[in-house]
């Protein structure tokens, strides 16, 4: 449980512990590493919890919102820990006859395809989807909406100039007094004030061809005496 996250969430560790079947870490306190089968539950708690790229996809978002000012005060008639408890059994058979309904029923109602989890997705996200109870992975669109990682690169494509470009020249006009291209680019200002193109450059290579909103940024040339040129491509989403 990672509890009360104020800041965004990222971590390629963890979309490595969420995907594959075993994971290599490092014992603590000891110069060694070991694999580990990755069967960890994984939860993270916060105030409008924001999760950031790839992360998004392994992630499902349960909102809790108790429309009171102090939540923390609140006064319940019965204990959910110990009640999950006594009823263990109850629970856990109701939920395998939830799936064997559906597996006798010929699995209808199949949850769009969800890479890397398609066997969770086929059994229990299909189930919930068929007796009518919604989608449990939540709004999907939405999560991507919030993601940063989106919203930066989203920002970036639609300043980038008509046209083919390199980094050198966008640092050109930074350096020339585009405060407004400053601004959105303000994360690849490295000390001193000085625009680097080398980590524009790249960004611009991992994320190329990654497409946001119906646009994107492909590589067009790349030359030893004038570096990369890249350019943006697409148009709105109902063109592309």
């Amino acid at each position: 449980s990672i509890d009360n996250v104020t800041h965004i969430l990222r971590s390629d560790q963890l979309c490595q512990m969420l995907t594959q079947d075993e994971v290599l870490v490092r014992v603590l306190g000891v110069s060694k590493n070991v694999r580990i089968p990755s069967t960890s539950l994984i939860c993270a708690t916060g105030n409008n919890l924001s999760i950031y790229g790839d992360l998004n996809r392994r992630t499902i978002r349960i909102r809790l919102d108790a429309h009171c000012e102090r939540p923390d005060e609140r006064e319940f008639s019965f204990d959910a820990t110990s009640l999950a408890m006594r009823k263990r059994a109850d629970l856990v058979a109701a939920a395998l006859t939830i799936v064997r309904a559906h597996l006798v029923a010929g699995s209808p109602d199949r949850a769009p395809p969800m890479g890397s989890f398609e066997d969770w997705s086929d059994t229990v996200r299909s189930a919930l989807i068929w007796l009518g109870m919604g989608d449990c992975r939540g709004d999907v669109d939405a999560m991507r909406a919030e993601d940063p990682e989106k919203a930066e690169l989203a920002e970036i494509i639609a300043a980038m100039p008509d046209g083919k470009f390199t980094s050198r020249e966008i640092g050109a006009r930074i350096a020339s007094g585009d405060t407004a291209l400053r601004e959105v680019l303000e994360s690849f200002v490295v000390r001193g004030g000085t625009f680097s193109t080398k980590k524009f450059g790249r960004y611009l290579l991992r994320f190329s061809k990654t497409v946001v909103g119906g646009r994107w940024i492909e590589q067009v040339a790349n030359d030893r005496a004038h570096g990369a040129e890249w350019r943006v491509c697409g148009g709105h989403a109902a063109e592309w």
